[in-house]
């Protein structure tokens, strides 16, 4: 994660007085900001990875995470045609 979460929450609380709890994030990996999420007040994550190697991994990952969640494994692409990674 490029920012630091908490600072996103920070952010969000100040100007709107919400503190976020759905997040889509884009390029999972194999979840390693799940217990920040968590800790911060997420209640639902969407999870995109197009890597489909690392979806057991991060399956795996995720079920010690008391959200709801959803591992989507897929990308897109201008064309319609299969990618390596």
């Amino acid at each position: 994660m490029l920012i630091d979460y908490k600072s996103c929450v920070d952010l969000i609380r100040a100007c709107y007085e919400i503190i976020p709890q759905k997040i889509l994030h884009v390029g999972a990996h194999t979840g390693e900001e799940a217990a920040t999420y968590l800790a911060h007040g997420a209640k639902q994550v969407i999870w995109l990875e197009a890597n489909e190697s690392l979806a057991a991994a991060l399956q795996n990952h995720l079920t010690q995470f008391p959200m709801s969640q959803q591992i989507i494994a897929a990308a897109l692409w201008d064309s319609d045609t299969t990618l390596n990674f």
